[in-house]
């Protein structure tokens, strides 16, 4: 019985075609010949694939969501020192608007209308010091 000529496979690819056997042209290519190990598909194995690609998903956006999260918090502290130096810009800028209407009142006080002063030179600065020196 072993002999018979029968293919013990249960593959029925690998099993003998009368009609492919007689001619050489239809066969298939050694390289192309359905080989088992490469054809089984064990669903435990594409299960266990899943759950590992979904595990890693999961873990990445995990890792994500935390580096949103320490983003956000950052974001939060720069907004709150930037809203700090804005409130001490906009003292600043008050103090620095009422000094300078005080100096127009003095100013004006001090030089009454129709006296003319002549501003004094400016000292020159070390870059003009050191082009005109000879």
């Amino acid at each position: 019985m072993r002999n018979s000529g029968k293919s013990t496979s249960s593959n029925p690819a690998m099993a003998s075609n009368p009609v492919t056997a007689s001619n050489p042209q239809m066969q298939l290519p050694t390289n192309l010949a359905p080989h088992p190990s490469r054809n089984i598909v064990v669903p435990w194995d594409l299960l266990r694939d899943l759950i590992q690609r979904e595990m890693s998903l999961k873990d990445h956006v995990s890792r994500l969501e935390q580096s949103v999260n320490r983003l956000g918090y950052m974001n939060q502290q720069e907004r709150i020192s930037y809203n700090q130096l804005e409130a001490e810009y906009d003292h600043l800028k008050a103090s620095y608007t009422e000094l300078v209407e005080q100096k127009t009142v003095n100013t004006q006080a001090d030089y009454p209308e129709g006296s003319f002063r002549v501003p004094a030179p400016a000292p020159p600065s070390n870059f003009e010091k050191i082009l005109n020196f000879e």
